[in-house]
Formats: structure tokens, C-alpha cells, sequence
């Protein structure tokens, strides 16, 4: 997409459009004011200029992730702020504006900068209660994994890109066949049928993701496609690179059961169990507030974590004069 196929500064169907923050092949994502509220969004366009098959998939994917969040409103999940098709220089775009999330980064990103696994417990805690808040509105995610799990400044953890959610008492379109989500975290059933698909999937990609973040590393990772889908549809998952923490692993393994009749039926119950395991001491407890750092624009963070070496220099200095002068009256004088 050209640079300057969007005016910036010029009022857009109630947006003023700030800075372009993303592109992909097909749109782009820019940060803008919505002008009734003053509110700050991240608005994300789609070309609707090709009328090939891809195209027309892609469609219906953002049209379905605007339905579901204007559905939508947790502090877990992405807000929704509005939606439509626009006219730009001749051509047409739908968009859908959402929160603007400061410095957002993904969940497997800030894991490997910070993340202890009291971190990791807090933020699956936040992640099944926004699930369980899209259980109560028959919501199914379908795609969840690290990349679309958000850390934003504040760091308290946002389900993104509900593009693939299926709303239960709609009709469901999806071909018999057609698999739909991300391999390496999709349920078995999502393998043989992704209309059997329930909440009870999106919990068997919770533990996955668990343990992935926790284990060091996917389990799946190096295997082609037919041998990934043979371990998942078989239950027998390879070993992560280091081993689960004792007090996780009966918790994931639930998660990650065959047969959805044996994981958590509901976000809700896996929540309370997860909670009860940290309250009892199998787990630890929270780790509170997110380090200080977390908050700071990224150069600030890099000032800070740097700020130590003047300071330490200095200590430094100070030592070897103090060993240099003894040393010297011990031998001259």
C-alpha cells in the first residue's frame, strides 16, 4: 500500500488520522483521534480492491472481528470503537477502529524480557477471565496464542484479533474440512471439524500456550505440518525444553486433554482452579504491580536499565583509591 494512500490530519468518517503504525499486504493500521470523544484508536483498514477468493475471505474475517467486538466490553479484550467502509482517493475500505494500546507488545515477547512465572500465572488469570467473559456472550476465539495475547504499557494482558471468533448461536460457515487457527495451538477437535469447536477449545490453547512460555520453548517446534497434527490429534505432546514447574503440570495437563469432556468445561472453573492452586501454595502468588520500568517509554527503559553503570564506575574508583593509599603508606611510609 503507497505512503501516503491515507490523509493524515483530515477528518475520515469522525477520525483525524495521526501516524501509520502497521502494514500488511492488503491494509494498514494507523493511530487517530476520534473526533466525538477525543479518544485515541488504533484504526485498521482493509482494501476491498481485489476480487479474488483471498480477498473475499479476508473480508468476511474483518467484518466478523468488527461484529464480535462491537459485542464486546472487558478489560481483557480489545475495546471496540467503530466501523464501516470509506472512500479514499478513489478507492474502498472497510475499517475498524479499536484502543489504542501504548507500546503493545505480545505476550511472548514480554515473557522473554521479564517474565517470572508469578508474571506468566497473572497474566493466564487475566487471560481466562476476558475468556470467560467471551464464554458468557457465546463467543469462541479459535486463534489463541502469544501473538495475539497483547501487552500493552499497563501491562495487564488484551485477547487481540478476534478475526477467526465464531459467535455459538450464528450460523457457522465454515466448510466441512476446513481448519481454521494457528497449528501449533489449535484443539484436536479444530483438526477434524472446526465446527465442533466450543470454549472448551480455546482452552486447550490456553495450555499450550502455558506451556510453551513455561516449558522454554513450543513443543511442537521443528516438525512439519502432518507430524505436528499427528501429535496433537494423539495426545502424545513432545517435551518442552525444561519441564514444567511440578505445581503447573497437573493444571496444564487438564487443559490440554484429548478429550474436551476431560479439561476445565468453562474459563471460569479453570480460573477458580488456578487461583485455588496458587492460594493453597502449589503455585506462587501474584507478583503485583509490573516493574517500574514497564511503564516507561522504551528509551526511558533503556536509561534506566543503564543508569546503574556510572554509579558503579564511580563505587569502583573510589575502592581502588582507598587500596591504593593503603597500600602506599603501608610501603612508604
Amino acid at each position: 500500500m503507497p505512503r501516503s494512500a491515507f490523509p493524515l490530519k483530515v477528518p475520515l468518517d469522525g477520525y483525524v488520522l495521526e501516524e501509520r503504525i502497521g502494514a500488511g499486504r492488503m491494509g494498514a493500521v494507523y493511530r487517530a483521534t476520534h473526533l466525538p470523544t477525543s479518544r485515541t484508536v488504533a484504526v485498521k483498514f482493509m482494501a476491498l480492491t481485489d476480487p479474488s477468493a483471498d480477498t473475499e475471505e479476508a473480508r468476511q474475517r474483518f467484518l466478523r472481528e468488527a461484529d464480535v467486538l462491537s459485542r464486546l466490553s472487558h478489560p481483557n479484550v480489545v475495546g471496540y470503537c467503530g466501523s464501516g467502509e470509506v472512500r479514499i482517493r478513489g478507492r474502498d475500505y472497510l475499517y475498524l477502529a479499536m484502543d489504542f494500546l501504548p507500546e503493545l507488545e505480545t505476550m511472548g515477547v514480554v515473557h522473554d524480557r521479564l517474565g517470572s512465572l508469578p508474571w506468566l500465572l497473572d497474566r493466564a488469570e487475566e487471560l481466562l477471565a476476558g475468556l470467560e467473559y467471551l464464554r458468557e456472550h457465546s463467543v469462541v476465539h479459535r486463534d489463541l496464542k502469544p501473538d495475539n495475547l497483547g501487552i500493552p504499557r499497563d501491562g495487564k494482558l488484551r485477547i487481540l484479533d478476534l478475526g477467526l471468533a465464531r459467535i455459538l448461536e450464528q450460523s457457522d460457515l465454515t466448510r466441512p474440512g476446513r481448519t481454521f487457527g494457528s497449528l501449533y495451538y489449535i484443539s484436536p477437535e479444530q483438526l477434524t471439524d472446526a465446527r465442533r469447536v466450543d470454549t472448551r477449545s480455546d482452552l486447550y490453547s490456553v495450555g499450550m500456550v502455558l506451556y510453551e512460555l513455561a516449558g522454554g520453548g513450543h513443543p511442537l517446534l521443528g516438525l512439519s505440518w502432518s507430524e505436528s497434527a499427528e501429535r496433537t490429534l494423539s495426545g502424545n505432546l513432545p517435551d518442552t525444553p525444561r519441564p514444567l514447574p511440578e505445581g503447573l503440570k497437573p493444571f496444564v495437563k487438564r487443559l490440554l486433554a484429548l478429550d474436551p469432556g476431560a479439561r476445565f468445561q468453562t474459563p471460569g472453573e479453570a480460573l477458580a482452579a488456578l487461583r485455588e492452586l496458587r492460594g493453597a501454595g502449589g503455585l506462587p502468588p501474584s507478583c503485583g504491580e509490573m516493574p517500574a520500568e514497564w511503564g516507561a517509554a522504551p528509551e526511558e527503559r533503556t536509561v534506566r536499565s543503564s543508569a546503574w553503570i556510572p554509579v558503579a564506575v564511580a563505587t569502583l574508583l573510589v575502592v581502588l583509591c582507598l587500596v591504593v593509599g593503603y597500600l602506599f603508606s603501608r610501603w612508604f611510609l
